[in-house]
């Protein structure tokens, strides 16, 4: 028996049920920020991060997004997740 299948044994005695991860979330690209929008330092101006597929592009004046979002750090093929979650500006 293999670890989760000891732990959903431990701690789900009636079992779980499973899903794809098709059926929990939408995956897709964010909003476009052209670079000239974009300042490489944090200010009192440029408060927001903006993420795009390799991390922090830098900060923005104003935020596009609004909640918790997972991270895909793999701009083509969309194939690595993030585990955190953040408020998040992103670029795509």
């Amino acid at each position: 028996m293999s670890r989760i299948d000891e732990l959903i044994a431990a701690l789900c005695p009636e079992g779980v049920g499973f899903k794809t991860l098709g059926e929990i979330f939408d995956m897709k690209a964010g909003k476009f920020i052209s670079s000239n929008e974009i300042s490489k330092n944090q200010d009192e101006h440029f408060l927001y991060p903006c993420y795009g597929g390799n991390g922090i592009r830098g900060f923005v004046r104003q935020n596009n997004q609004e909640g918790k979002y997972i991270l895909n750090r793999a701009s083509r093929g969309m194939r690595k997740c993030e585990a955190n979650s953040w408020k998040i500006l992103r670029n795509r």
